[in-house]
């Protein structure tokens, strides 16, 4: 046999050695994905999944277009949040303006109480979703806390106001389980 032939024989030994290794690695890497994934556990890591739910002041306004407020006069309303979720689940809440328009967002001012907690106090303008109101009090499944709104003007007599101010009230909610740090992301 001459040498080109024995190089040629090495060669094909090679790559079915080479081929019979890799068929090996697949079947394995399959075998451990359809089989050990499917069969994987870890004890102290369980999750439960459930659908978060909240209803905010039963779909009323807390505040409608025929609200006045007049300055050094505090207007007090109240809404609710109630936890609608399913099963056992606590949930934190946090509440913010959009669409703010008309003019007083910089002059409103707002306290918003849960109980007699305060959890928010500043301009309309502040209470954003990068500055919201978080009750750091979970509320558990199927139970209603009532927050109250207390909006003023500052009585200055160096300003008049002039204007309106609209908004919505937006609320999102995030479960309390494996939540210590009350993080909405």
């Amino acid at each position: 046999m001459d040498d080109r032939a024995k190089q040629t024989k090495r060669l094909a030994i090679f790559r079915a050695i080479l081929l019979i290794i890799l068929i090996i690695m697949l079947a394995a890497t399959t075998y451990a994905l359809v089989n050990l994934a499917l069969t994987a556990k870890v004890d102290s890591n369980v999750f439960e999944m459930a659908k978060l739910e909240i209803s905010v002041n039963d779909d009323q306004l807390v505040f409608d277009e025929d609200t006045w407020i007049e300055p050094g006069t505090p207007l007090t309303r109240e809404m609710t949040i109630t936890n609608e979720s399913e099963g056992d689940v606590g949930i934190y809440y946090r509440l913010y303006l959009t669409n703010l328009e008309g003019g007083l967002e910089d002059a409103m001012e707002f306290s918003i109480y849960n109980g007699g907690k305060l959890l928010y106090e500043g301009r309309a303008a502040d209470l954003t979703l990068d500055n919201p109101c978080v009750d750091s009090d979970a509320l558990p499944g199927g139970q209603t806390r009532t927050l109250t709104f207390v909006a003023s003007l500052p009585d200055r007599d160096d300003v008049v106001y002039s204007g309106r101010l609209e908004f919505d009230i937006q609320v999102d909610a995030v479960q309390e389980r494996n939540n210590p740090d009350i993080a909405f992301e």
